[in-house]
């Protein structure tokens, strides 16, 4: 051995095993290792060491310390945790680091109370304290002397809690306590003052491990329906024909093994009356000989103490007693397959004999290996009524078991995950999307992740509706997963660490060509590297370079770098990408990491401006954004600021926008900059116009004309102040503007401003009713914005094209236009412009071609894009839009869903009358989902409350009330519908018929609702055969399904019992899945269901007495006719 090597051998000993590997591989690398990891920390000291010392030799307290200490190490090193240094009679324990396990805290616990009964041998008692957190492993000192360690709060915690402990207590912290509740038991102690600490804190006295069993989640099983048939078809045959049936479930950490058998651990305990038996596997015991099988023998004997134990071996048979003295390591197994084989077959006996049983062994990739040859056993020579379930996260194959793969989720279920956590009714698109992108469809991952943005005050929801905070992007990984994340990376090597730090800071997406030249290494080296980290599972090779596996490690490894490397990394990469020319975003990015906020400033101005002209309007604020957190010069602000107010006005932050362009139009003033006085005022001027301020925008536009010269400024204010006399009714003035922007464009070459004057002259054309002018300008303005590129007001062209051909009924024609307006606004990156055109599209196809299905999703894609946009105007107008269809339709349910989302909106927005229709349709829709309370109690709210207080009274076939409310109505459809059903209730159908053809309602599904009239009146009149055919062509289904209804009470009536019944299964299944309430309950108890009438009615009705005696003398016939039946 050479010399070097020697003093390595020996140094190593002084460091934790896989360091001193490392320094012997990576020589260069070490003295510069730096890293954040989660360790929890456990300090252990001797009670009364002080006293001790006195009354004994410097040698005696030697050797009796070192034979502590030399069982502390062995416990230490058996929970797979590293001393990092003895202080006199204390010890540091460290669980985390340089070895990482996701149960570290676990771990340290588990050591900490066989540490203390190790203490006891030595005639020592413990005072032990245990803290969780982040902390820096460093290697830590001078150029002279360094030393490998850990520094962070969390350690010196540690240490005052355990100063706070009595003598032979185990104290943990709070976050020591949160990731081991599960396995342990605890006292409380609160308010705990601790030296160097300005607040109190809880902590918390570990008292023992406790016995791990399954509580119900607070979480319905999600989008595995095909997993729970698998296993409800095995549960049935073990419950109903009594057989044994073993299971093995398969799946990576967190895809919701667990959650999945929760399920069949409570059928059993509920269909049997008797605990089941879970033994969760750990890893530090999969080296103890039968350690699973000692667990499962512990709940089926009540062992809880040596005392017990002792009690099961003395009054067990013969038989048993031999297997408990091998199994719990009494007497030593020879290594005999017979005896092993007797095990087996006993223990296999004692537990058929307790029949029925419910076996779960979690994680099966720990359990030892005896056990694991038992389990194979077992499954081959069970005869008796005993269910074996494993899981593992590692693919395996057990002969005898039926193998069960969990797959990851679809971005639905995540979504729904998303709602049960934060509890909000809608999911936006970009929370959606975050979310899926950092689980990667792991539920637990979804949930924890979405816990995370609410804890961190990312996601906030309000009035059931979620929001995400402009913070958003400033994403940590929420410790329960990163301990997960850092735990794999527990088998790579220093070089390999080093190496995928350095890539995180390039980002997700890692090119070669930059890495190699940013952190000047070899190309081979690089190779190397690459192939030892794909194989290992921690990168993806892309023909470029590669990806992190997943955006959850890459920021795991991002976050584990020193602060002063991380920054170092940054600046070399700044400097490498500003001479490649890179995205200014980019660079920008990486000198803020790397501390130079003045040019990162620069680049983040530019970045703004690109995303603007992209029309990317919430990116442009959030770059915008980061630039006034770093303190903009004057100067800067000024260069930017008419950007940001616009991007803050195009996503509704409307007051933020005037609070930027005041600032911007004071220090304009300030710098006497009239050029940037006259866009302040346009932009100020635009807002106004927006809150329905004609007058005081047109004022602002002309202010801004006495400040400028710039033609293409004053072409502006002068074509938006036309804008402001057209929403003011002023043609006349709006054309003169108009005219006199026209020349100066036409004088000075202004192709851009002479399109957009353009647009303006079409809608004056047509209010005038100038429909070949209008036709003119559109075709003129269609070729220069398509030869000169401008794609955002090709784009308007066409829309406005489409809605003329609307206007004139060309459809055909109409829907050419919005598709190429529609076409170039996605060319452009435009999302708001697509929403609008998507909007009249819908319309087009949903009102004037009938065509539902098709309008249904292109409003729900205009949704889509708005959201993303943060355009709150047009979310609520997609959201109506989707609503009235969803009426038409018959699906109450869900535009019941979108209503009140859009209702959230407009409240938010303050717009009176948009507010008013959505409260319309909101009652419209709860009568008929026969939530008739509710939709009495919106009457207090409502401007037209007599419309819904007919459609109640017409709900309820209520004479007298419908009656009523026909002196208060006015509305010539009103009074013919109110009539129109007094014919038909009073029998008097020859009029009912006659009324009936002079009303052609278009409003919502009162189309429906009259061709269900038609239904009954066939009945009534005995034309059942047309009857029948003519409910089978009305498109809504709610009315579909009540001349259902209706039809099977007929059909019970005239003896067709069977038929009925088959009708009244499917009226069921439709009400409960749309909440037809009243239906539901009808049909319920038509077929004789466990149906309880209160809570249904409660439900209609609530405190509503009048309204539910009405009900209950309408439906009169029908409470007589179930009284009969049952």
């Amino acid at each position: 051995m050479e010399p070097k090597d020697k003093i390595i051998d020996i140094f190593s000993k002084f460091l934790p095993e896989r360091l001193s590997n490392d320094i012997k591989r990576f020589p260069d690398l070490i003295t510069s290792y730096a890293e954040k990891k989660i360790v929890t920390v456990l300090f252990a000291d001797i009670v009364g060491f002080t006293s001790l010392c006195e009354k004994l030799t410097p040698d005696e307290i030697g050797e009796r310390l070192n034979r502590y200490f030399e069982d502390t190490w062995k416990t230490v090193k058996k929970f797979g945790g590293d001393i990092d240094k003895f202080v006199g009679d204390a010890v540091l324990v460290l669980f985390g680091t340089p070895h990482c396990y996701e149960d570290d805290a676990i771990r340290a616990l588990y050591c900490a109370l066989e540490m203390v009964e190790n203490g006891k041998k030595h005639d020592f008692q413990l005072r032990v304290g245990i803290n969780t957190g982040e902390v820096l492993q460093v290697m830590l000192g001078s150029s002279e002397r360094m030393e490998f360690t850990v520094v962070g709060d969390v350690v010196n915690t540690a240490s005052r809690i355990q100063s706070m402990a009595e003598p032979g207590e185990i104290l943990v912290g709070e976050k020591t306590f949160s990731d081991t509740k599960e396995f342990f038991e605890f006292e409380i102690k609160k308010d705990v003052k601790l030296k160097g600490k300005s607040e109190a804190i809880t902590l918390y006295r570990l008292k023992s491990a406790r016995e791990i069993n399954i509580s119900p989640s607070k979480f319905p099983v999600i989008n595995r329906k095909r997993e729970l048939e698998f296993l409800e078809q095995h549960y049935r045959t073990f419950r109903e024909d009594s057989l044994p049936q073993a299971v093995l479930i398969s799946g990576e950490a967190g895809i919701g093994k667990t959650r999945l058998i929760q399920e069949y651990v409570i059928k059993f305990m509920k269909d049997f009356n008797k605990e089941a038996r879970v033994i969760r596997s750990l890893e530090f015991r999969k080296q103890i000989p039968f350690w699973g099988l000692r667990e499962l023998m512990k709940q089926m004997l009540k062992v809880k103490s040596p005392e017990d134990l002792g009690e099961a071996v003395r009054r067990e048979s013969p038989e048993i007693q031999k297997i408990i003295r091998f199994v719990f390591g009494l007497d030593l197994l020879p290594e005999d397959e017979k005896i092993k084989y007797f095990i087996f077959k006993e223990a296999l006996e004692l537990i058929e004999s307790n029949a029925p049983e419910f076996i779960y062994f979690s994680d099966i990739q720990w359990l030892d290996t005896l056990t694991k040859e038992f389990i194979a056993f077992a499954a081959k020579h069970f005869h008796k009524q005993i269910f074996l379930i494993l899981d593992t996260r590692i693919s395996e194959d057990i002969e005898g078991f039926d193998p069960l793969v969990l797959d990851k989720l679809d971005k639905k279920a995540v979504d729904k995950i998303i709602s049960l956590v934060s509890g909000s009714s809608s999911v936006p698109v970009e929370l959606s999307n975050l979310v899926l992108r950092y689980s990667q469809g792991n539920p637990y991952y979804a949930i924890e992740f979405t816990r995370y943005l609410m804890e961190k005050k990312l996601l906030n929801v309000m009035r059931g509706e979620s929001y995400l905070s402009p913070r958003v992007f400033n994403i940590e990984v929420p410790d329960s997963l990163r301990k997960l994340l850092e735990s794999s990376l527990d088998n790579t090597t220093l070089q390999e660490r080093d190496f995928l730090q350095k890539a995180s800071v390039i980002g997700f997406l890692v090119s070669k060509e930059d890495f190699i030249n940013i952190f000047e290494i070899e190309e081979p080296e690089f190779e190397e590297l690459t192939s030892a980290l794909s194989r290992k599972g921690f990168i993806i090779p892309e023909r470029s370079g590669f990806t992190f596996n997943s955006h959850l490690l890459y920021e795991v490894i991002y976050n584990s770098i020193f602060e002063k490397n991380r920054r170092d990394f940054h600046l070399k990469a700044a400097h490498y990408l500003e001479e490649q020319e890179a995205l200014p975003s980019v660079i920008g990015e990486h000198y803020f990491k790397g501390g130079d906020t003045e040019k990162a400033r620069k680049y983040f101005i530019n970045s703004g401006k690109i995303a603007k002209h992209y029309f990317s309007y919430p990116e442009a604020v959030y770059y915008f954004d980061r630039v006034m957190e770093l303190d903009p010069r004057e100067d800067e602000f000024l260069d930017f600021y008419t950007y940001y107010s616009e991007a803050l006005f195009k996503i509704g932050h409307v007051e933020k926008a005037v609070e930027i362009l005041g600032r911007g139009l004071e220090l304009a003033k300030k710098l006497r900059d009239n050029n940037s006085i006259a866009e302040a005022l346009i932009n100020l001027g635009n807002i106004y116009m927006k809150k329905g301020r004609n007058s005081a925008s047109y004022l602002k536009f002309k202010e801004a004309l006495t400040f400028t010269d710039n033609i293409k400024i004053k072409c502006r204010a002068l074509i938006n102040m036309s804008t402001s006399l057209i929403a003011s009714g002023k043609t006349e003035e709006a054309f003169e503007l108009l005219q006199k922007a026209h020349a100066l464009a036409e004088d000075h070459g202004l192709l851009r401003e002479k399109s957009l004057i353009n647009l303006n002259l079409v809608v004056l054309n047509e209010i005038k009713g100038n429909k070949e002018e209008a036709l003119a300008k559109i075709r003129e303005t269609e070729k220069i914005a398509k030869r000169e590129g401008f794609y955002d007001i090709f784009s308007d062209i066409q829309n406005e094209k489409g809605l003329f051909f609307m206007g004139e009924g060309d459809l055909k024609k109409s829907k050419e236009a919005f598709r190429e307006a529609l076409d170039f606004a996605k060319s452009s990156g435009d999302l708001e412009r697509q929403a609008r055109v998507l909007l009249n599209l819908g319309y087009l196809y949903g009102e004037l071609e009938g065509k539902k299905e098709e309008a249904l999703s292109l409003y729900m894609e205009a949704e889509e894009l708005s959201k993303m946009l943060k355009k709150k105007s047009l979310v609520w107008k997609a959201l109506e839009n989707q609503a009235e269809l969803l009426i038409k339709k018959g699906y109450y349910q869900k535009a019941l869903e979108k209503l009140e989302e859009a209702r959230a909106i407009v409240e938010d927005l303050r717009e009176e009358d948009v507010y008013q229709d959505i409260l319309y349709k909101l009652a419209w829709t709860k009568i008929r989902l026969g939530m008739i309370n509710d939709a009495f109690m919106l009457t207090n709210f409502l401007d037209k409350k007599n419309h819904i207080l007919l459609l109640i009274y017409i709900y309820l076939d209520d004479v007298e009330g419908i009656s009523s409310m026909l002196n208060e109505i006015e509305d010539e459809l009103w009074l013919k519908l109110g009539n129109i059903v007094l014919t038909f209730l009073n029998k008097d159908f020859e009029a009912f018929k006659k009324l009936h053809t002079r009303i052609k309602p278009h409003l919502l599904d009162l189309p429906y609702f009259l061709e269900y009239m038609d239904f009954q009146y066939l009945v009534l009149t005995g034309k059942i055969r047309e009857a029948m055919k003519f409910k089978d062509s009305i498109d809504n289904i709610y009315f579909k399904t009540l001349a259902e209804f209706y039809l099977a009470v007929y059909l019970n009536e005239i003896g067709e019992q069977k038929m009925s019944v088959k009708i009244l299964e499917d009226v069921y299944k439709t009400a409960q899945k749309e909440n037809f309430l009243e239906l539901e309950m009808w049909s319920s108890l038509l077929l004789n269901k466990d149906t309880e009438v209160e809570e249904f009615l409660d439900k209609m009705f609530g405190e509503e007495r009048s309204l539910l005696d009405k009900f209950k003398s309408s439906r009169g016939y029908l409470f007589k006719i179930i009284k009969e039946e049952i």
